[in-house]
């Protein structure tokens, strides 16, 4: 029987992400097609009068039908990753308000988990997810967000996905961190608008002060 939330084989996933920052008033503040990573406001300066950004994959290359994107989207805003998705012809569209965060790492990490859906490797960690809470209905969200990040060499060899496009990954520490954890660790990185990252995105999911 099919999953509801079965991957999808043989889809052409890729390593790419667009995006666009937008002013309070919906003008373009700047483009950023076909970039790597989202390096460009995660690594720089978000301008002062950025409202909100929208990230947007082709659904040719999404393994996932749409209610799957739908419900992984909403699931992320319960473990505390706000954003919106919507589909817009032939492709899906993430909206991000730049006023639902107060620091950089924070922002980072909710559109490296929005962009898990379609990242070569990595978007099988979205099945590895809802298994898990298939088989436990009463297994934390976000510990089991966690977990599927961690579990991930069981169904992709490591070089079929790139660590540095993951919130936390196999070997990151030898426990889960709890959400009261996570927004502790937060507090300790850069604000939205600093120039830069204050640390290392993983840092957040293991626990700064653990093994």
């Amino acid at each position: 029987m099919t999953k509801e939330h079965q991957y999808i084989k043989k889809t052409p996933t890729d390593t790419f992400v667009s995006f666009n920052l937008y002013d309070k008033n919906g003008m373009i503040i700047s483009e950023h097609p076909g970039r790597i990573c989202f390096s460009d406001v995660s690594y720089e300066l978000i301008p002062a009068e950025a409202d909100h950004l929208t990230f947007w994959k082709d659904k040719s290359v999404i393994p996932y039908n749409f209610e799957t994107c739908k419900r992984w989207t909403e699931h992320i805003n319960w473990c505390g990753f706000p954003c919106s998705i919507a589909e817009v012809k032939n492709r899906i569209v993430w909206t991000f308000k730049l006023s639902d965060f107060k620091y950089k790492l924070h922002f980072v990490c909710a559109l490296t988990l929005a962009r898990t859906l379609a990242e070569k490797g990595i978007c099988h960690l979205v099945e590895l997810y809802f298994d898990s809470l298939a088989e436990n209905p009463k297994l934390d969200k976000f510990e089991a967000l966690q977990l599927a990040h961690r579990n991930i060499d069981k169904v992709c060899d490591y070089y079929e996905y790139n660590t540095n496009h993951m919130v936390t990954f196999p070997g990151n520490g030898s426990a889960t961190v709890s959400k009261r954890e996570f927004l502790d660790n937060l507090a300790r990185e850069g604000s939205l608008m600093a120039v830069e990252r204050a640390g290392r995105l993983t840092d957040l999911w293991r626990g700064l002060n653990k093994a």
